[in-house]
């Protein structure tokens, strides 16, 4: 995961907040299902507004790859360090899976 420095987050991190918060109220008044259609919604729109330039035309295929590329390694890194988390403790919680 690219970390960025702090006085660059801060760019960014209100505007993440405030959409966090949208979402979590959605997941909390319509529940998971709702939430993953918005949030598949909200992550698909962000990422074809960064494929094009200011005019609404294509950045071309390297471009492209690299939005691709940050979503994947960013879902690597939710598996790497929230996913893997949840499953140790349930391995402990339930045991693990015997041979």
């Amino acid at each position: 995961m690219p970390y960025i420095p702090e006085d660059r987050r801060e760019q960014y991190d209100l505007g993440i907040e405030l959409l966090a918060t949208s979402l979590l109220k959605t997941r909390e008044e319509h529940g998971d299902g709702v939430l993953a259609g918005e949030l598949n919604y909200t992550i698909f729109r962000l990422a074809k507004i960064l494929c094009h330039d200011k005019t609404g035309a294509p950045i071309g295929y390297a471009g492209i790859a690299t939005v691709l590329s940050a979503m994947n390694e960013a879902q690597h890194e939710i598996r790497r360090r929230v996913l893997a988390s949840y499953e140790d403790v349930k391995i402990k919680t339930n045991n693990d899976v015997s041979i």
